[in-house]
């Protein structure tokens, strides 16, 4: 069992094609599953944090991501950003102020990048729904045969009247398109 899972007695392997695989798992204290998603990409750990911060760029790999971009940069591997999320009709789109965080283990050969929703830095925006609460976790591997793991946890609130049976029913579908896109990236490079 991955890494990533051990101890996740809970988990239900809901999406696994094209290599990669997207689990929901039980959560304490939340309606909402827990998501986790592995898969691999070819590339450094250099060229992985620099598509993880080109946050403007977010729009082209990220499901459904309809803006991003950076309100302030605190260090080379540290800022904070916002992004607005598309939802389907008639529920209005989701927004997030998001801070980000790049830890490079060279020794280890190994990258972990997390992020986590923050208050105070863009009021609430008319017509969007803010998310009350957001947490990801990247945890980046360098492989034998040069290619990088991703093992990826995202815990996320969405707030307003999303109904939690019908986001758990199509949680795998956003992480797997995602992780879809974010594996063109670096193939086209």
């Amino acid at each position: 069992m991955p890494l990533s899972l051990l101890g996740q007695s809970d988990c239900e392997l809901r999406k696994n094609e094209e290599g990669i695989k997207v689990y929901a798992c039980k959560s304490d204290g939340t309606k909402y599953k827990t998501i986790k998603a592995e898969f691999t990409v070819d590339g450094t750990l250099n060229d992985f944090a620099a598509v993880m911060l080109d946050i403007e760029n977010y729009t082209h790999w990220q499901y459904k991501t309809v803006k991003s971009h950076v309100i302030k940069k605190i260090s080379d591997n540290e800022l904070i950003y916002y992004t607005e999320i598309g939802a389907p009709w008639p529920m209005s789109n989701r927004d997030v102020t998001v801070q980000l965080k790049v830890i490079h283990d060279v020794h280890a050969k190994k990258m972990t990048i997390s992020s986590r929703s923050v208050e105070g830095y863009l009021p609430e925006r008319e017509n969007k729904v803010r998310v009350p609460m957001s947490r990801a976790l990247w945890i980046v591997t360098v492989e034998p045969d040069s290619k990088l793991r991703i093992d990826y946890t995202l815990n996320v609130e969405p707030g307003g009247t999303v109904s939690p049976w019908m986001l758990n029913m199509v949680s795998d579908e956003g992480p797997f398109e995602s992780f879809r896109e974010l594996r063109k990236r670096f193939h086209s490079k």
